[in-house]
């Protein structure tokens, strides 16, 4: 049901948890998969509530998603140096990664409708 999806965001959202240093890639990958949901919704109030939140997750692990998919890491992949928690670490920045990019398709047909 989007409206308890939403509902479930919204609350998220506005939670110091999630805005504070408590949030992890595990949430934010699953996290993402709501957003991604709830952005089927023909409610302009339910796209504002996933693009907040998305807003939010992109805060928080922009950056490190960033930087461990690419950059400083990439060296330590063609070195063989990577250990269990860094491929870890770097398979779920890729599962946010693809979330965010689904996302981002999702939000370009409505950034052309209000052009």
């Amino acid at each position: 049901d989007p409206g308890i999806a939403v509902d479930f965001l919204r609350r998220a959202a506005s939670s110091p948890r999630v805005t504070g240093e408590a949030l992890t890639l595990d949430a934010c990958a699953l996290l993402l998969q709501v957003v991604i949901q709830v952005m089927q919704s023909q409610f302009e109030s339910h796209l504002m509530v996933a693009l907040d939140v998305a807003a939010v997750l992109w805060d928080a692990f922009g950056e490190v998603i960033v930087t461990t998919l690419t950059g400083a890491n990439a060296e330590e992949l063609k070195k063989g140096r990577v250990t269990l928690s860094f491929a870890e670490r770097r398979q779920k920045c890729h599962d946010s990664w693809v979330h965010f990019t689904e996302l981002k398709r999702q939000v370009a047909p409505l950034q052309r409708r209000n052009d």
